[in-house]
């Protein structure tokens, strides 16, 4: 009986890392394109991932350790530019293997993927087409995100987690072609060791995901974030790491100490991870989702938007240095902080 296994990437905004080894094939095997890729318009270098189905009497964990399994010996993959439904420009993707695959079930030799370098627009829609000797022609479209309005944090603004009872509220309009919408915070802080030189740490804070109603945009969205929920973070992170706890380390949060950014996806993308997410009823089964003609996978957008240097109140800095969640990572007081700040202005 031969065995069949569907190859699923990784890609910026998801994570699959589920396989089956044990699907019967009594049908006559056809070869299966698999393709992945998401244009954002603020990256300037652009990915597409293509891959194949494989099939063959070994094992499929086995099978899985050659490149030659998954990869197409060539391809020729273009993307296309239209605005008003005029054709406006088309890109060529090189083959490339300089992003190293992680160690897995998978050969990590010759990691094949299509490269374009430079900027695209986001006032269009972009068709993938990508030619495979002795198969058809296989096609994807999607159209663009191109921007997003925060309503709350705001630049210039101070971001305060200290008033437990009065959460902080996160609001933006929705975008247009976006559904999916994913909010890390990123909090900046200095670590100094027996009075030396500062060094600069991140925590990354993820939110979970809020989905848009629909996607024409201009919907009324936001997200509630706990002051609580920031010390526990903070405290779990840190307390994570090796002599945390050291008396010779003093942290000092930096001047302009939070950036939010947002991570926005397409509504082919935001179907895609929902068809793919884990089901927690008895019913296992799902219906397959694939928006690639003559293949699988997914082709669809994405948007980052960041709110950069934001700082924070006295009493977030008098919670870091003496409440009871984080009072023992030793965060300077208010008042050390303000020294700090005076003594170091390039550290801003």
């Amino acid at each position: 009986m031969k065995k069949i296994l569907f190859l699923l990437i990784s890609l910026p905004v998801i994570l699959i890392n589920s396989c089956r080894t044990d699907f019967d094939v009594n049908a006559e095997w056809e070869d299966i394109s698999v393709v992945y890729c998401l244009l954002n318009p603020k990256d300037s270098v652009h990915y597409v991932k293509v891959n194949k189905v494989f099939l063959g009497e070994m094992d499929a964990y086995e099978m899985a350790k050659y490149s030659d399994s998954v990869n197409y010996e060539e391809a020729t993959v273009v993307l296309e530019f239209y605005k008003d439904g005029m054709l406006e420009g088309s890109y060529q993707f090189v083959k490339t293997t300089d992003i190293v695959k992680e160690d897995g079930i998978f050969s990590t030799e010759n990691n094949i993927i299509y490269k374009y370098s430079g900027m695209i627009s986001s006032d269009g829609n972009y068709v993938l087409r990508i030619n495979i000797p002795g198969k058809e022609e296989i096609t994807a479209e999607t159209n663009m995100i191109s921007s997003l309005t925060v309503l709350n944090p705001q630049p210039g603004k101070r971001v305060n987690f200290a008033k437990y009872e009065t959460p902080f509220i996160t609001k933006w309009k929705s975008s247009k072609n976006a559904r999916l919408y994913e909010i890390a915070i990123y909090f900046k802080y200095y670590e100094i060791k027996d009075g030396g030189t500062p060094v600069l740490k991140t925590i990354k804070w993820v939110q979970p995901s809020e989905q848009s109603k629909t996607a024409a945009g201009d919907e009324d969205m936001q997200q509630v974030i706990n002051g609580q929920s920031f010390f526990n973070f903070v405290f779990a992170t840190i307390s994570a790491e090796e002599g945390y706890n050291d008396p010779s380390i003093k942290r000092v949060i930096k001047r302009k100490t939070f950036t939010f950014e947002f991570v926005l996806g397409g509504e082919d993308l935001n179907t895609f991870i929902e068809v793919n997410r884990p089901s927690n009823g008895i019913v296992q089964e799902k219906p397959a989702f694939t928006n690639i003609n003559n293949g699988i996978g997914v082709f669809s957008c994405r948007f980052n938007h960041s709110l950069v240097g934001l700082e924070t109140f006295t009493g977030t800095i008098d919670s870091l240095h003496a409440g009871v969640i984080t009072g023992g990572l030793n965060f300077m007081s208010e008042a050390e902080t303000t020294v700090f700040w005076g003594n170091n202005p390039s550290l801003d």
